[in-house]
C-alpha cells in the first residue's frame, strides 16, 4: 500500500540503496581516510574489515544501519575492497553469519560516529520543515526527501518512512491552514482599510462645508447686535424672545389708573391722583393761572 503521499516504489526506496551511486557519490560518501583506516583495520579478519567498511560508509550515504550490509551494490562493495586491499570482495557474504559480531559494530559505530536518535532531533526537524514550506512552497514529496537529507547532514538516525511521512504530512497541512487563516486575515484588513479610507473621504467633504458654515454663523452673529439695538429703540424690546429664562411668561405692559378693569392693581397711595392730570414741577396751577395770568410762580408754590 502507499504510504499517504508516496507511492509504494518510493516508500520502498527509502533509506535504500536505489541501484548504483555514481562516481561523485562514491568519492563523497564511501571514500576512506585515515581515521576511517584506523577503525577498519583494528577488527582482525578481511570479512569483518569489508563488513564494518560497508556499514560506516552506508550510514554516512542512508543515515541507517542496514540489517543485512549484503544488500550493498557491488560498485560499493568493489570501491572499499580496493580500497582495503582486499581481493576478494565476495567475503562480505560471511560478516553477515555471525549476528552478534554485527550488532557489536553497529553500536561501535553509533557511539563513534556520533548519530543521535530521532526522538532527540524531532522538533527541530519539525520546525524546519515548517519554515521551509512556508518559504519554498514545496509539496509533501519534495519536503519529504529534503527532510530525510537534513537527518543525514547532521548526523541522525532516520525514522521509520511512516513516522517521517506523518511528520511531513502534518506539518504541511498545518502550514495550508495557517496560509489561508493569513489569507482570510489579509482580506478583512484590505476592506477594513478601504472602509477606514471611504469614512476619511467623507469626513474631508465634511471638513470643506464647514467654513461656509462658519462664515455664515459668524454673519449672522455680526447682525444681531445692530438686530437688539434696534428694538431696543423702536420698544420692542419686551418682546417674548428677550425673556430671561426659557418658559417664563412675557412682561405685560403696565396697568393704567384709567383702566377700571385694572384699578386694583394700582397702588393705595396711587389711587388718590388717579384720572388727573399731572404737571411738572414748578408750573402755575390752573387755579394760579386764572387768578394771576402771566404771572410766574415761585418754585415750591403751590404745594
Amino acid at each position: 500500500m502507499p504510504v499517504e503521499f508516496l507511492t509504494d516504489e518510493q516508500a520502498a526506496a527509502y533509506a535504500a540503496y536505489r541501484g548504483a551511486p555514481s562516481r561523485t557519490e562514491l568519492e563523497r560518501f564511501f571514500f576512506l581516510d585515515d581515521a576511517d583506516r584506523e577503525l577498519i583495520e583494528s577488527k582482525r579478519r578481511a570479512h569483518n574489515r569489508l563488513g564494518y567498511a560497508a556499514q560506516l560508509t552506508t550510514t554516512r550515504y542512508l543515515g541507517v544501519f542496514l540489517d543485512d550490509p549484503a544488500d550493498v551494490p557491488v560498485e560499493v562493495v568493489d570501491h572499499l575492497a580496493e580500497q582495503l586491499g582486499i581481493g576478494d570482495p565476495s567475503v562480505l557474504n560471511v560478516y553477515g553469519e555471525r549476528e552478534n559480531t554485527r550488532l557489536e559494530y553497529v553500536r561501535e559505530l553509533r557511539r563513534v560516529l556520533e548519530y543521535r536518535e530521532f526522538a532527540e532531533a524531532e522538533a527541530e526537524l519539525r520546525a524546519w520543515v515548517d519554515a521551509r514550506a512556508w518559504t519554498t512552497g514545496e509539496g509533501p514529496k519534495a519536503l519529504f526527501d529534503a527532510a530525510a537529507g537534513w537527518l543525514r547532514e547532521r548526523r541522525v538516525m532516520l525514522p521509520g518512512v511512516t513516522t517521517l511521512t506523518r511528520l511531513v504530512a502534518t506539518t504541511v497541512h498545518l502550514t495550508t491552514r495557517a496560509v489561508d487563516d493569513a489569507l482570510d486575515l489579509l482580506e478583512v484588513l484590505i476592506a477594513t482599510k478601504l472602509l477606514a479610507k471611504a469614512e476619511r473621504e467623507t469626513v474631508k467633504e465634511k471638513m470643506k462645508t464647514l467654513p461656509r458654515v462658519e462664515r455664515a454663523s459668524g454673519e449672522a452673529g455680526d447682525r444681531i447686535p445692530g438686530r437688539v439695538r434696534h428694538h431696543e429703540r423702536t420698544g420692542r424690546h419686551r418682546h417674548p424672545f428677550k425673556q430671561k429664562h426659557a418658559g417664563q411668561l412675557p412682561l405685560t405692559p403696565r396697568p393704567s389708573a384709567n383702566d377700571h378693569r385694572t384699578a386694583s392693581a394700582v397702588p393705595p397711595y396711587r389711587r388718590a391722583t388717579a384720572g388727573k392730570p399731572t404737571r411738572r414741577r414748578g408750573m402755575p396751577t390752573d387755579h394760579q393761572r386764572t387768578r394771576h395770568p402771566g404771572r410766574r410762580v415761585r418754585r415750591g408754590a403751590g404745594r
